[in-house]
């Protein structure tokens, strides 16, 4: 069998995002091995390798995040993703990490919101740019939303999502305030998902860069008291606004989405439903083999 080679172009039109979202949880019932990865920092940008094993498959994807891209016209993730055979290790797919990564994430963002027990109502998306995108497209399909705020500090971009799906681009104070499910996808340095705006029940899901990117303030995580994680030890290492916290001596706990699934723990917030994503091999393992099943059949 020769090796399936797609395009960015060709993922986007493959992924249902509700057959995705059902192969992350299955994954994530099943456990996936998926060390730590190791990351470096240079000239402001994020650069790792990811690794994963399970149900007879490995994954590995080389990925960086490029914060100050977008202004040059450049995706922000890019990235290589190959899907091996365990067993003979004979290469069985390849594909860029950009689109890849945008369905991924997004598509676990759903599963968590399902997990934090979210309807519909008001979507708030702050950062309307790729990952915003992506998670405007399968929150979409996912949730019954009857409306949907936008804001970004690019009001340009922040118009065109709103263009996009029929929403209306407001003031981030205005989003914190009335939405029921606030998506933060940013590389902001400076916490701008406000703990004192959210309404009480409301769900946060927190998915931008690793520190020191901090998207998220002391008093959110406060009130939450529970952060919902992808990676237990990634966001306690690398999400910024958890460090934040800790140095703060704010007490909370860390539960991983896996383990809810499983039935293993479970995550008793406080006043508000707080998810922390910062990206797992685990989830690239879901991907991978979600796209190689359609596109073998197909291509």
């Amino acid at each position: 069998m020769s090796k399936v080679v797609l395009t960015d172009k060709q993922v986007d039109e493959l992924v249902k995002p509700q057959d995705l979202i059902k192969k992350v949880e299955e994954i994530l019932k099943k456990g996936a091995k998926a060390p730590m990865r190791p990351s470096v920092e240079e000239r402001g940008s994020w650069f790792s390798t990811m690794l994963a094993g399970g149900l007879g498959y490995y994954v590995v994807k080389i990925v960086g995040i490029y914060p100050n891209n977008p202004k040059r016209g450049l995706p922000l993730v890019r990235g290589i993703v190959l899907l091996f055979d365990a067993e003979t290790g004979e290469p069985l797919m390849e594909v860029p990490a950009s689109s890849f990564t945008g369905w991924r994430t997004a598509a676990t963002t759903a599963l968590a919101l399902k997990v934090m027990g979210a309807k519909g109502g008001t979507l708030g998306i702050v950062g309307a740019g790729f990952q915003g995108t992506y998670h405007a497209n399968v929150l979409r399909s996912a949730f019954s939303f009857d409306k949907y705020l936008i804001y970004d500090i690019d009001e340009g971009r922040a118009s065109r999502l709103a263009k996009d799906i029929g929403g209306e681009v407001v003031e981030i104070e205005k989003l914190l305030r009335e939405s029921d499910v606030i998506v933060s996808a940013t590389t902001s340095r400076r916490p701008l998902i406000k703990g004192s705006y959210l309404k009480v029940g409301s769900r946060i899901a927190s998915i931008g860069a690793p520190k020191p990117i901090k998207e998220v303030d002391i008093k959110a995580i406060e009130r939450a008291g529970c952060i919902l994680a992808d990676t237990r030890e990634g966001v306690l290492n690398e999400a910024g606004c958890v460090e934040e916290a800790i140095k703060n001596n704010v007490k909370f706990e860390v539960v991983e989405l896996s383990e809810i699934l499983r039935g293993e723990r479970n995550c008793k917030p406080k006043e508000l439903w707080l998810y922390k994503s910062v990206g797992t091999a685990a989830l690239d393992l879901a991907t991978a083999i979600y796209l190689f099943e359609v596109a073998k059949d197909l291509l």
